[in-house]
């Protein structure tokens, strides 16, 4: 597959999963998955963004919490894990 195409391909699995995501809530593991996804691809903004949602999505879950903050740290996302 030409490298044009496998990136389209790739985004367009980021974005299904991100419409999933926001239909239907996932996993902290998924919103992650979603989180490192834009991140490998350039898109910080996206990624960041997607962050948020998960911490509001997955308020309820104070793991979830701990694993999106250290997540954020690790990227060097905004938000409260960022150093």
């Amino acid at each position: 597959m030409p490298p044009a195409e496998r990136d389209a391909a790739i985004r367009a699995m980021v974005a299904g999963l991100d419409r999933r995501l926001a239909a239907k809530g996932g996993s902290a593991e998924e919103w992650m998955r979603l989180v490192r996804s834009y991140s490998a691809l350039g898109d910080r903004d996206h990624a960041a963004q997607a962050l948020e949602r998960a911490r509001m999505a997955l308020a309820a879950d104070s793991g979830a919490s701990v694993q999106l903050d250290g997540l954020a740290k690790e990227l060097g996302l905004p938000g409260r894990g960022k150093p």
